[in-house]
């Protein structure tokens, strides 16, 4: 008895230590950069993706601590990647950590208070490397993503409109959303 009790006693202290740990795959970054990815409705051209783009790189340039911004739309020939040109990446580089005006959290906050009101807008704010991992690992600009197959695109779309509803109402949820507003058949 005595050694089974002695044996339980580190386990017992392991489970209470173990809800301490911070959980999270990878630990916060701060590169003093600040990625907005912008993702517009499929068939957006690419005269509104570029008016839109100027827009939000106008009010991210007056943001406190934010040195200089660029924006890409799309993709060049032959790239890797296959964004089209409702797709445009903004760099926000940012002063260092220890001149900045207000916290990255903060900068980050007024970034999504000033575009929060753009319709037909997604926008991920990420930290460049992140985004990176992000993509390597899951092809989707999050910590978590979840593809649904099937030849229906009527019914594959209600299937996410099930799941958007009842993911959303567990606890700590946070920036939930569909991947694209109209189903697009692709390969």
């Amino acid at each position: 008895r005595i050694v089974l009790l002695v044996g339980l006693f580190p386990v017992l202290i392991v489970v209470l230590l173990f809800r301490t740990l911070d959980v999270e795959f990878l630990p916060a970054l701060d590169e003093s950069a600040v990625l907005l990815q912008t993702i517009m409705p499929a068939g957006t051209s690419l005269q509104e993706s570029k008016r839109m783009g100027q827009k939000i790189e106008n009010w991210v340039k007056t943001i406190p601590g934010v040195e200089t911004v660029t924006r890409t739309t799309g993709h060049a020939p032959g790239a890797e990647d296959t964004d089209s040109v409702n797709h445009s990446d903004i760099m926000a580089k940012i002063v260092p950590k220890n001149d900045r005006p207000i916290s990255l959290n903060d900068l980050i906050d007024l970034m999504k208070e000033k575009t929060s009101p753009l319709m037909n807008v997604q926008i991920n704010y990420l930290m460049p490397l992140a985004d990176k991992i992000s993509d390597a690992l899951g092809g989707v600009p999050a910590d978590l993503g979840v593809d649904i197959f099937g030849p229906d695109l009527g019914k594959l779309q209600e299937y996410t409109d099930i799941l958007v509803a009842k993911i959303s109402k567990v606890e700590g949820i946070k920036d939930l959303r569909p991947a694209d507003s109209i189903p697009i058949p692709s390969l």
